[in-house]
């Protein structure tokens, strides 16, 4: 939150185009997605899964 703001700021004190905060607002956004989506697979049910995984079926004899 601090780095949009940030980025914010630069936009409105500085000579640069809206678009630019845009840009940084999207990436921003698309990192925290990113991030979320790596939490939940490597952490919780999807690992544990894994890590238990289905008992191998004896031959028939």
């Amino acid at each position: 939150m601090i780095f949009i703001a940030a980025a914010l700021a630069l936009v409105y004190f500085g000579d640069v185009s809206l678009r630019i905060w845009f840009s940084v607002v999207v990436g921003a956004l698309g990192g925290i997605v990113i991030g979320l989506i790596t939490e939940y697979y490597t952490a919780g049910n999807p690992c544990r899964r894994l890590q238990n995984p289905v008992r191998p079926v004896r031959p028939p004899s």
